[in-house]
């Protein structure tokens, strides 16, 4: 059996082949053994796989699958980690090289198509840079399992699911890039010009 897991809120060991691994630092503060294994399986898989990141709808539908095969019921706590550990894993694993670095083609976590996806990313990458404190920007995987539970049992009441499905999890993903992707120069100039605005704008007002 693998030996995959080095620390599991710092680092995690990922085998390329029989002589060659990495230390790749999750995007979680990962706690749980099952979620350190799927996500280092998950990263595996990608990490060699090419191309570029993966879509928004990829976790989209995953979530969406996983509800249907009720995997959001405490009986299947077990299943529910390994799935998201390896999603997670693998959007991971998507934008970074075979030397574990971020690829140098690639500037967001994943591939951004639609408008509520744009909007959510962006939000969840200005909470993560101006909003939130150090001790809330690394979620542990039971956070996480937590915020996506929210999801699902909020999604019954929302009123248009596929647009707010698609902000939701764009927004996450957001935050989750900060990890990887620093804060832009264009991005912090677009957002003091936006504060600036409804600032004079409250001022008139």
């Amino acid at each position: 059996m693998l030996n995959h897991l080095h620390a599991l809120n710092s680092s995690t060991i990922v085998p390329l082949t029989s002589t060659n691994t990495l230390h790749i630092t999750p995007l979680l503060d990962i706690q749980h053994e099952e979620v350190a294994h799927a996500y280092s399986e998950g990263l595996r898989s990608r990490l060699q796989a090419g191309q570029g990141p993966l879509a928004v709808s990829y976790l989209v539908n995953s979530l969406r699958s996983a509800i249907e095969h009720n995997w959001f019921d405490q009986r299947y706590e077990v299943q529910l980690r390994q799935s998201v550990g390896f999603i997670f894993g693998e959007i991971h694993g998507k934008v970074l090289n075979l030397n574990g670095m971020c690829r140098s083609d690639v500037t967001t976590l994943v591939t951004l198509n639609q408008k509520d996806e744009l909007r959510g990313y962006r939000a969840g990458r200005l909470w993560f840079f101006y909003e939130a404190t150090p001790d809330e920007r690394t979620l542990t995987d039971d956070e996480l399992l937590k915020r996506l539970r929210e999801y699902v049992a909020d999604s019954v009441m929302w009123g248009d699911p596929e647009g707010v499905w698609y902000y939701t999890v764009a927004c996450l993903l957001g935050e989750l890039s900060g990890h990887l992707f620093p804060l832009t120069a264009q991005e912090q100039q677009a957002w003091e010009a936006e504060y600036r605005y409804w600032h004079e704008k409250l001022d008139r007002q």
